[in-house]
């Protein structure tokens, strides 16, 4: 009976191994497909905003065509007819620049239209109700630790003074509120990684490798897959080393403090949203003229950030198992 179930335990998890195995390859083929055309964008002087922000979309769109995970099947088919969309816009936007505007109106109309269904199926009761104390105290939470982190970079940057200068801007503060309803309209790039990343493939590689490895691997493959927005969107090629290996550093602590979030809440939707506010400070405070670009004392800060999640990840693991052990 138990080598039955040991069979059994086996399987499913050489299963889930090649499930993240084919996302993996998957994703990862269509992003550096679509990095060329970037790079060609990049080398022709074009604007890349659109090629940039439909990359967003690739981990769901991924995750709906391979392994069919579709519980609502309107709102899967207007999500696969935007990115297919995106991706024609991007393409066309390589060659004619006055495209963005007309992408941005279609994109928000395809963005209304999804948040109408939304909220339709809430009030049917078919999509599971948000907590509302959740929406104000996670994000308080979240912002609270973005400015220690970027705060401690900014530090070892030796421009400390200028990120204190601009996180206690009372105006920036104000545009951040102001820009903070555009969630609605934005949201989906946004839900689109994290449903791939966190709802699809975090589950699938903590089921494998444990908590702790899981969530290392799930932030090395989401980093590397930011290699093309890294070589001609973020920064140059001329710097690739120090922005992919910042970009993945990063990646994996943001895997931990999302996969954390994820784990109390058990929202997509908050994570979404925390995923939105990460990007709207970095772009609100500019977080690009604080920090240098070719610097590596931000990698370094990195790893050492991430050496400490690690350590206090294996003390919790330890004592838990030892709780455990002393209950039994």
């Amino acid at each position: 009976m138990y080598c039955e179930y040991t069979k059994e335990l086996i399987m499913k998890n050489i299963e889930k191994l090649n499930s993240v195995i084919k996302y993996t390859i998957f994703v990862y083929i269509l992003t550096f497909c679509m990095g060329i055309i970037m790079m060609l964008g990049y080398y022709k002087g074009s604007n890349l905003n659109i090629l940039s922000t439909i990359q967003m979309f690739y981990p769901a769109l991924i995750v709906i065509i391979l392994f069919k995970k579709v519980e609502f099947p309107m709102l899967t088919k207007l999500y696969i007819a935007e990115t297919l969309f995106g991706i024609v816009f991007g393409i066309i936007s390589i060659f004619i620049d006055d495209v963005l505007g007309l992408f941005t109106l279609v994109n928000s109309i395809i963005h209304i239209v999804y948040l109408i269904i939304i909220l339709k199926l809430i009030i049917q009761g078919r999509i599971g109700k948000l907590k509302i104390k959740n929406i104000f105290y996670w994000p308080i939470i979240y912002i609270i630790f973005w400015i220690i982190y970027f705060g401690g970079c900014a530090y070892l940057e030796g421009n400390f003074q200028l990120f204190t200068q601009k996180i206690t801007n009372i105006h920036l503060w104000k545009n951040l509120i102001i820009y903070l309803p555009m969630f609605f309209i934005n949201f989906l790039p946004f839900l689109g990684e994290e449903y791939g990343w966190r709802y699809f493939l975090q589950p699938k590689l903590e089921n494998i490798y444990g908590k702790f490895s899981g969530r290392v691997m799930l932030g090395i493959i989401w980093g590397l897959w930011h290699i093309p927005l890294n070589l001609f969107f973020y920064d140059s090629p001329i710097n690739c080393l120090h922005s992919i290996i910042s970009q993945t550093l990063g990646c994996v602590i943001l895997a931990f403090i999302f996969g954390f979030i994820y784990d109390k809440s058990k929202s997509i939707i908050l994570i979404v949203l925390i995923h939105f506010l990460h990007n709207l400070m970095s772009k609100t405070f500019e977080l690009d003229t604080v920090f240098q670009q070719t610097s590596y004392t931000i990698t370094f800060f990195y790893l050492c950030l991430l050496f400490i999640i690690c350590f206090a990840a294996i003390l919790i693991m330890k004592w838990r198992g030892n709780e455990k052990n002393n209950s039994n």
